[in-house]
């Protein structure tokens, strides 16, 4: 009897043991991975933003991934989690190549939300009372911020910590949450528990940032990136997008140039399991804040080569011979004025004759097949047509910085939000300006007439698009050839502004005008109405206070919008971003004559 119970005995303790080991080795196999991961990063990248307060990034390196659920995941969160129709969007799973970046481990905190507020007299959530962080939350996610606010904020810490600090993509926040093997959730395959994360309710509010690292963590080593609160990301939301891409690899893939919804990521502290999978995906009004709503923030790397956008076609030999910039002008085509000592502007002549405005059937079906547009946005850029537009001069470039300031100084005029006083961002002189309303530009419009004795103003978007693509009706300044790295600044190539010219004569219209397929929107005098254009339809009338149309691209859209015929969206007067700038249009006035400034006599101020 004595021998049996130890045999007993020891059969329970080996089976104790087995079972022990097993739990051992899977847990052992999940550090082994963190730890391999861990070993194979860079360290960790620390920004100051303001006195006592910084920002932790980690790098996530260049290479594909893949995005979206498979069927088996489907199915797995039908059954386990509950969720189903709802799971549309994230399929099919594909693969996805993005660039090298850094990515916040956390999400961006009261404390360094509080930095910006103060900084730049920027508004405060509306649950700090008295403006202040809610006792004890210093260090948790800050909520109740609207996709807009996240923008702002990634403007000024990248002018507080001298790096281009943005918002991600949907796909880069995927990659940072999940790694390269297509893992359910940050930690594995394991459904979340108390342990791993904030959800379900489980604690009713968020918590501190990093609280249940580092069983939480993503192979990256981001926290926070399955619960406590949704993330917005840069993109537009659009629930096809996944689907249209198919199998195709997408190098930094982007959502929509449009939409109604920004997309957000990660689930909150009140999100179901099925909601804290790393390729859940949702969506929220840019300008709406709630309280499980806050972000995180990324930063290019500078230490990569500028990229090709693969899914463009190879560049072929140009089919005419590319028109040079100003340097091969003749003067009879070249205006210089100045605006205040040692500040010109450069305006080049567009002359009197007929040009193609608009998208043809030929060039719309091209922009679906080869550029990923889709049919419906280029709606309201037909019928091709013909417009006649007397002779105008158009400046070269976007007003820069430096131009800008000259009216700031000049005027008083308060100096854009990420301007630190009257001194315009280092090393950013020759940079379009940007965080420019349109009244911003007509005030600078009415003073740069009276600086330079011509009669200043902003182009009409027919003007605009005539000065992009000449008369022959061309896709784009250049010609036919699709954009890369050598002729603009689009789809997040740099990730910010870039000096005005930088892509000339390569990237030129021809009439010379410069970085008009990237860098920024540029706004018009135009209100939004369907073509076909005409001068007399009310579409260039002063006396309506409503949206006017912006032209170009910016440097964080796709290469597909930097069609010269592109319409851009119809933004309200006031409307403020980093991706917003203008240029101007000159028309010289007979010797003798006074600049009164155009439109002097109408006011559409509020």
């Amino acid at each position: 009897m004595e021998d049996r119970r130890l045999v007993v005995k020891d059969e329970n303790e080996r089976r104790d043991l087995a079972i022990a080991s097993a739990e051992l080795a899977e847990r052992g196999l999940e550090l082994l991975t963190q730890l391999f991961s861990t070993l194979a990063q860079k360290p960790p990248l620390v920004l100051t933003l303001a006195p006592g307060v910084t920002m932790e990034f980690v790098h996530v390196p260049a290479g594909r991934f893949l995005m979206g659920s498979t069927p088996e995941q489907v199915q797995r969160a039908i059954h386990e989690m509950g969720r189903g129709s709802w799971l549309e969007p994230e399929q099919p799973q594909h693969t996805g190549e993005l660039s090298e970046y850094w990515m916040g481990k956390y999400p961006v905190t009261n404390q360094q939300y509080q930095a910006f507020v103060q900084a730049a007299g920027r508004t405060p959530p509306k649950h700090w009372e008295g403006g202040k962080i809610p006792s004890g939350k210093e260090q948790h996610p800050v909520v109740y911020v609207s996709w807009h606010d996240a923008l702002a904020f990634c403007q000024w810490a990248s002018q507080a910590a001298g790096q281009p600090i943005r918002l991600p993509t949907e796909a880069e926040w995927e990659k940072a949450a999940r790694g390269t093997d297509g893992r359910t959730f940050p930690w594995g395959e394991a459904l979340p528990d108390e342990k791993r994360c904030n959800f379900n309710d489980n604690i009713k509010d968020t918590t501190p940032v990093g609280q249940h690292s580092p069983q939480g963590d993503s192979p990256y080593g981001c926290a926070d990136m399955a619960g406590n609160v949704r993330e917005w990301c840069a993109d537009w939301f659009d629930e096809g997008e996944y689907a249209r891409r198919g199998q195709t690899i997408v190098r930094d893939p982007q959502g929509p140039h449009r939409g109604e919804h920004r997309a957000l990521r990660g689930g909150s502290y009140s999100s179901y399991a099925s909601n804290a999978r790393c390729a859940s995906r949702d969506k929220s009004g840019p300008n709406l804040g709630y309280d499980h709503h806050g972000f995180r923030v990324a930063v290019s790397s500078h230490n990569i080569p500028r990229r090709q956008v693969v899914e463009f076609e190879p560049m072929k030999a140009p089919a005419q011979p590319v028109r040079l910039g100003p340097a091969v002008l003749p003067a009879s085509n070249k205006l210089v004025v100045s605006l205040a000592p040692g500040v010109t502007i450069t305006f080049v002549r567009v002359p009197a004759e007929r040009f193609l405005m608009g998208t043809s059937p030929e060039q719309v079906q091209r922009a679906v097949r080869e550029m990923g547009a889709q049919e419906d946005w280029l709606k309201n850029e037909q019928p091709q047509h013909t417009v006649e537009l007397s002779e105008y001069w158009i400046g070269r470039y976007p007003v820069t910085n430096q131009q800008y300031l000259a009216f700031v100084q000049a005027t008083r005029k308060t100096a854009p939000e990420h301007w630190r006083g009257e001194k315009t961002p280092a090393g950013k002189e020759q940079h379009p300006v940007v965080n420019v309303s349109w009244y911003d530009a007509r005030e600078f419009c009415q003073w740069a007439s009276r600086a330079t004795g011509q009669e200043v103003c902003l182009p009409s978007e027919a003007e605009w698009e005539k000065a992009a693509r000449g008369t022959d009706g061309r896709t784009f300044p250049w010609g036919e050839e699709l954009p890369d790295e050598l002729r603009g600044n689009f789809s997040m190539e740099v990730g910010d502004t870039t000096p005005v010219g930088r892509y000339s004569p390569q990237g030129d219209s021809p009439y010379g005008c410069a970085d008009m397929a990237g860098n920024v929107y540029e706004w018009t005098s135009s209100l939004f109405i369907g073509y076909r254009h005409q001068a007399n339809d009310g579409r260039e009338s002063l006396k309506i206070a409503d949206s006017r149309m912006v032209r170009g691209s910016p440097f964080n859209y796709s290469g597909r919008f930097a069609r010269c015929a592109s319409r851009g969206l119809p933004l309200s007067l006031g409307f403020k971003n980093g991706n917003v700038g203008f240029r101007v249009v000159a028309r010289p006035l007979p010797l003798g004559s006074e600049a009164s400034g155009l439109w002097g006599n109408e006011s559409l101020y509020p």
